[in-house]
């Protein structure tokens, strides 16, 4: 079962809804702050913890394709009642 951290403003003005998609070895917690501040302009969040990460549970990770994280996030949108903007965390590593 996957996991997501909702956090809705007070009045909900026309704002898509937001996807927030943490990068690898992390979790929907990164989110945490972010997701005040947008509420705070409007913007509902859901922030989603991928299958083996945070609330979700535990997994064989080493099985676990991009194909099956793209099922997660897929799972997600379908739900919501309009087209999402997803917003994506990435390290960026300097060699």
């Amino acid at each position: 079962m996957l996991a997501v951290s909702t956090v809705l403003p007070d009045t909900m003005p026309d704002h898509p809804p937001l996807i927030l998609l943490h990068g690898s070895a992390n979790s929907a917690a990164v989110w945490g702050f972010w997701q005040q501040a947008l509420a705070e302009q409007g913007w509902p969040s859901y922030a989603i913890d991928l299958r083996g990460h945070g609330q979700s549970g535990p997994r064989a990770l080493s099985h676990t394709s991009m194909q099956d994280y793209a099922a997660d996030v897929t799972v997600l949108v379908t739900q919501c009642r309009q087209p999402p903007i997803l917003i994506g965390w990435r390290i960026t590593q300097h060699t």
